[in-house]
């Protein structure tokens, strides 16, 4: 038994099932179902793809045969009064795991879709507007009461944020082979730990320290262009004199 037939007696419900057979719609507009069941008009509206508030003008009031009777009959026929859900709808309420568990099972069965895949996406499998919103975020963490007036950061009140930037997210670039991106972003850092900033002695030296070691590993790559390392340590002046 479905949640909504315990809204209708036992007697009430057998009658219905003789009579969804015979139910006349007379409109439909996607959003409110009109129909007649005998001599009654029996509406009910369609909401999350099923019936939901109906109505009947019969004498026998809440709960009739008519109203139960439209529900089958449109429980029978659920292709002609629920559309096919929208793909972008369905795409956004599936969760990235089991996204990613449809596409291996699929990849072991369909080599042409995993070749798709992997044209598409060997070379650049990073949303780099996320990686750049993000630093974003960490930098806005560091502007503290004065920034307005100085433009000057304050590292310790993104310290933590933005040494699991350079730990973490600077690793996930480089990871997906985007060398030349991951240049970009410590080119940025670089600037504001190369400007003046406010910090304890341990807040500045922690971040540089994590800082030149993703460089040191830059600069032993075979992806990235000399001029593109030369634009990083061109903005790591006061950096390597601290060292």
């Amino acid at each position: 038994m479905k949640a909504w037939e315990k809204l209708y007696k036992s007697e009430v419900l057998d009658e219905a099932i003789e009579l969804a057979d015979k139910v006349s719609i007379k409109s439909n507009d996607g959003v409110q179902i009109v129909a007649q069941v005998e001599d009654y008009r029996v509406e009910t509206y369609m909401q999350f793809q099923s019936p939901s508030y109906p109505s009947c003008n019969c004498p026998s009031g809440y709960s009739c045969k008519h109203e139960a009777a439209l529900i089958y009959h449109i429980r029978n026929h659920l292709d002609e009064y629920v559309g096919t859900p929208d793909f972008d709808e369905i795409f956004n309420l599936v969760s990235p795991d089991d996204l990613k568990d449809f596409l291996k099972k699929e990849f072991r069965t369909n080599p042409e879709l995993k070749d798709k895949f992997l044209k598409r996406f060997s070379n650049s499998c990073i949303d780099r507007h996320y990686y750049s919103d993000r630093l974003d975020t960490v930098f806005k963490k560091g502007e503290g009461r004065d920034f307005r007036y100085h433009e000057i950061h304050d590292l310790d009140l993104m310290e933590n944020e933005l040494y699991d930037f350079i730990f973490t997210d600077i690793s996930n670039v480089l990871s997906a082979g985007e060398h030349d991106f991951a240049c970009d972003l410590l080119i940025r850092i670089a600037k504001l730990l190369n400007d003046e900033v406010i910090s304890t002695h341990d807040s500045w030296y922690n971040l540089t320290d994590r800082f030149m070691e993703q460089v040191n590993i830059l600069s032993f790559s075979i992806y990235l262009d000399s001029e593109k390392l030369d634009e990083l340590y061109a903005n790591m002046d006061h950096i390597m004199s601290c060292l």
